[in-house]
């Protein structure tokens, strides 16, 4: 069975082939421009119809620059040619490549203590836990902190102590000052409204306060342990909120 198809650019490996296969011919005695019934090969524009066989020539049969190329079938499977029918597909191609993942650092928080002491225990223990805004991270002790607290809890005490009576009002006004200025001194320190309220509820200092949590994520990096030296100048933990990076 032989096979009409239309070829544009044939390769000139093809062509060459079909050169010498029509020389033979053509020393035979066989002419292109009889119309020979059987095989016939002439060398073609980069734009020509094939004929894989008898029959008519293709769409462009007639047209100036086209000319007919015939291929009987040894020939077709000697060079590999292979017909489909033509339909329009979608391409397709996938890309492998590296990318690097990072924070988004809008929604990365570090946590620091802005005075010097020592870590008495741990709360959180590892990187990559989640926690929560809020959420103990470790205890802290600082003997600046507790002088501090002990300074509050004397200026309140001798407020406390002072009668309501206009001849010592300088000094009551300069005493609230005091206790004003003592109380900043803490919340400067990063103390929470919840450990003042307990400081003066009970009278006495607390030893030890608790670092909170300041935003809800994951523990990305953590250099707090339990019995560390801090300073102000270490970052303890680093809390991201990965779900946008």
């Amino acid at each position: 069975m032989k096979i009409r198809i239309a070829v544009a650019g044939l390769p000139a490996v093809v062509l060459g082939v079909l050169g010498c296969a029509t020389n033979t011919e053509h020393a035979g005695g066989h002419s292109a421009a009889a119309g020979h019934s059987g095989e016939s090969a002439a060398g073609a524009p980069m734009d020509a119809d094939m004929d894989m066989g008898g029959g008519a020539h293709g769409k462009h049969a007639g047209l100036h620059g086209y000319a007919p190329v015939t291929v009987d079938q040894g020939r077709q499977q000697l060079l590999g040619i292979q017909t489909i029918t033509l339909s329009k597909q979608k391409l397709a191609k996938t890309i492998r490549t590296v990318g690097l993942v990072q924070t988004d650092e809008t929604r990365t928080a570090h946590v620091h203590v802005k005075f010097e002491g020592f870590i008495e225990e741990m709360y959180v223990n590892y990187t990559g836990k989640t926690v929560k805004k809020g959420q103990p991270l470790f205890k802290i002790f600082s003997r600046d902190l507790m002088a501090a607290e002990q300074e509050y809890l004397s200026s309140r005490a001798a407020l406390g102590r002072m009668p309501a009576n206009a001849s010592i009002e300088p000094a009551r006004a300069a005493t609230k000052d005091l206790v004003a200025a003592s109380r900043r001194r803490l919340e400067l320190f990063d103390v929470s409204p919840s450990v003042l309220a307990q400081i003066e509820r009970t009278g006495e200092a607390q030893r030890a306060i608790t670092i909170l949590s300041p935003q809800t994520g994951i523990v990305v990096e953590k250099q707090a342990l339990q019995g560390l030296a801090v300073t102000p100048m270490m970052h303890l933990f680093v809390v991201a909120d990965l779900s946008r990076v």
